[in-house]
């Protein structure tokens, strides 16, 4: 009975594990213990060339096979594979149907150059295989935004013509043209040779939305083949033939803090009535975002609600004539918003901070040199990085001496930087960074007295006499005098005096014979500032006659 029952559990686990799809790299293979997905898969294109490098974490299962990479220009979307570059050949372990190629276990780089669209968003999701073709599930995806190092781009100019318009490159002698009318065929037919960066090309006997792929080739005084640039493609439109010529020479750039500037040549048409303005983020939707035509050939897009930070935005602009035609749109240019404001002023320089007086801290700082500078502002962070304004209006001078006493303590940090702002109320990015310590002393005090002594009076012989030596300070207002007797704990101030170095303590009430009193003084000058006490240890044995 228990054999039985023995095969009956092993025909159940099989049953089960038949139903796993082993070619489904998301399907639940905990059952074949198969690899983990492989981590940290990061994709960036590299500086000053066509090519997207795609990297992720090394995987040091036992048992790993290989690894298999999939591009997509949808997160979402069709994945699939295609032919990567590796500079290590080594770490090529096999090829597949259609020249695939998949990677060894100890590759954790690759390399992609393959039809790469010029602007165009790439997505890339990494799996790895085990000995026993157990496949991991999916990678995180990762993507780059690919631009052509060349700037080609293609744009309709009119009916039947596509202006082509690129980069000069270095060391070249002429360049070739080449279009298709289905970017998967190899084959493209050569349009034309020339030694410009530009080109109109004519398309004969085509219909609404066929779409056409142009590349150049680039070739040295030798005939060589120096250099081909990614795929550019349109689509062609309809065009009435009243229409206005389509704006030209269309560029983008971060103008303001959340705000874009576009500029364009004006056009020739005699009966031109302005333009409209297109914008689209990433690869949403395309939005007018003008009501009124613009009549001139500038437009600053400053619309904070849809302008963000760490975003690219896409422009196009249209001409319209009197009689209501559109042109055809201009090229596609774009921009990208970082934190910085382009048009703000320059951040102040040389900010320097001092403990200066027992809770405050003076700034110093370099005048900013641009014209229309309104003021400065300060911030500080106790400690950390956490910084917080510390002016209510802008301070106007290259100084600032912060004694806010609720706010800065005693034996702590704190940190500062300046940023100017311009009539515009453009706010600078911040300077470096200064900081400086409060330990409890008051740097702006004047010098502890010297020289006190205290005596009975020779004169009055129930009083004490104290006597001290000038305090030097050229701007000493007086002293204080503290005391306390041998009972007591507590020092008590029992007189404010000008500039004199001697005083009778004459106290009677309060002095009590026979026992030890104790003095200092401090030196208070003209700003309030009151010293430390006095060095020596003065005191006396009270003894009235």
């Amino acid at each position: 009975m228990l054999r039985y029952v023995l095969y009956l559990l092993i025909f159940f686990c099989f049953a089960c594990s038949s139903n796993l799809d082993r070619d489904n790299p998301n399907d639940d293979l905990s059952w074949y213990v198969a690899p983990d997905k492989p981590k940290n898969v990061k994709v960036t294109q590299l500086s000053g060339k066509n090519v997207i490098e795609i990297t992720w974490d090394d995987n040091t299962e036992i048992d790993l096979w290989r690894y298999e990479i999939e591009r997509s220009t949808s997160k979402n979307g069709s994945y699939e594979r295609f032919n990567f570059n590796t500079a290590d050949e080594s770490n090529i372990i096999e090829e597949g149907y259609s020249n695939i190629k998949y990677l060894s276990k100890n590759a954790t780089s690759i390399t992609d150059s393959s039809n790469l669209t010029n602007n165009t968003k790439y997505y890339y999701r990494v799996y790895a295989t085990d000995e026993s073709y157990n496949r991991s599930k999916y990678s995180d995806s990762a993507f780059v935004r690919y631009m052509d190092i060349y700037n080609f781009k293609v744009v309709q100019s009119n009916e039947n013509k596509v202006k082509l318009s690129w980069n000069p490159v270095n060391n070249i002698s002429f360049y070739i043209i080449y279009r298709y009318k289905d970017h998967h065929e190899q084959d493209f037919s050569k349009r034309n040779e020339t030694t410009v960066t530009t080109f109109e090309d004519t398309v004969d006997n085509w219909s609404g939305n066929d779409e056409y792929y142009y590349y150049i080739e680039g070739f040295d005084s030798d005939n060589n083949s120096v250099f081909r640039s990614s795929q550019a493609h349109i689509k062609l439109n309809e065009v009435s033939i009243d229409s206005p010529n389509m704006p030209n020479n269309l560029r983008v750039e971060h103008y303001g803090l959340n705000s874009i500037k576009l500029e364009w040549d004006a056009n020739t048409d005699s009966d031109i009535a302005g333009y409209y303005i297109y914008r689209q983020k990433d690869y949403s939707s395309w939005d007018q975002i003008n009501t009124d035509l613009v009549t001139t050939t500038t437009y600053i897009d400053e619309d904070s609600d849809a302008l963000d930070e760490h975003n690219y935005y896409y422009y196009y602009i249209k001409a319209v004539d009197n009689d209501g035609n559109f042109s055809l749109k201009s090229s596609e240019e774009y921009t990208y918003i970082d934190e910085t404001n382009p048009q703000a002023p320059n951040k102040p320089k040389n900010v320097m901070s001092e403990h200066y007086g027992l809770n405050s801290i003076k700034l110093e700082w370099d005048a900013n040199t641009d014209s229309d500078i309104a003021g400065y502002n300060i911030y500080r962070s106790k400690n950390d990085y956490n910084y917080k304004k510390v002016n209510t209006n802008l301070v106007t001078a290259t100084s600032y001496i912060d004694e806010d006493s609720d706010s800065l303590e005693v034996r702590n940090y704190y940190n500062y930087h300046i940023k100017a702002v311009d009539t515009d109320d453009n706010e600078s990015i911040a300077s470096s960074m200064t900081y400086t310590y409060i330990d409890g002393t008051n740097p702006q005090a004047p010098k502890r007295p010297s020289g006190f002594n205290a005596d009975m009076d020779s004169d009055d012989n129930k009083a004490i006499a104290l006597s001290w030596e000038a305090n030097t300070d050229s701007d000493i207002a007086g002293y204080k005098i503290y005391r306390k007797n041998s009972n007591s704990s507590t020092w008590t101030l029992i007189a404010e005096l000008g500039a004199e170095t001697s005083y009778t303590d004459a106290d009677y009430d309060n002095l009590e014979a026979y026992t030890y009193y104790y003095y200092y003084i401090k030196a208070v000058d003209t700003d309030g500032n009151i010293s430390e006490e006095s060095t020596d240890n003065t005191y006396v044995y009270y003894r009235p006659n």
